[in-house]
């Protein structure tokens, strides 16, 4: 595939988004930026991490052709669900506070050299449990 047909006429930053699905930086950030399948943008704060999960995504039962990796990163505010294949990179930066952003390719990676692949970005906001909360006057 010749990349410069594809990129012509994108800025850098264009480029860099349909090139790879993640920025990671090599410091303790303070939030992960994540941009779902619908083009909403969420910020998730490292101080509000609770826990990650690296899974089977479950879909393959069903569909055979679906992606084959399931990363969760749950917060107390939210969990961001990415579906895909080779996750792990996200994984790790995750552990080390360095994942800066993370979004769906639109389509195939044009790195060659990349085995990241992200298919699906969403996320799941806990709402809080308005019932219980005391009435104002």
């Amino acid at each position: 595939m010749d990349i410069t047909t594809t990129t012509e006429g994108l800025t850098g930053a264009e480029r860099f988004k349909q090139t790879y699905c993640f920025e990671t930086e090599p410091i303790n950030l303070i939030a992960l930026g994540v941009t779902t399948d619908d083009q909403r943008q969420y910020m998730f704060s490292y101080t509000q991490y609770l826990y990650s999960e690296s899974s089977a995504n479950p879909a393959l039962e069903d569909k055979p052709d679906a992606p084959p990796q399931r990363l969760e990163i749950h917060f107390t505010v939210g969990t961001v669900t990415i579906v895909g294949c080779g996750l792990e990179p996200l994984a790790r930066a995750v552990q080390k506070g360095e994942l800066k952003s993370v979004w769906r390719l639109t389509k195939k990676s044009l790195d060659p050299n990349s085995k990241t692949h992200v298919n699906s970005v969403s996320v799941a906001i806990h709402q809080k449990q308005i019932g219980n909360a005391p009435a104002s006057e």
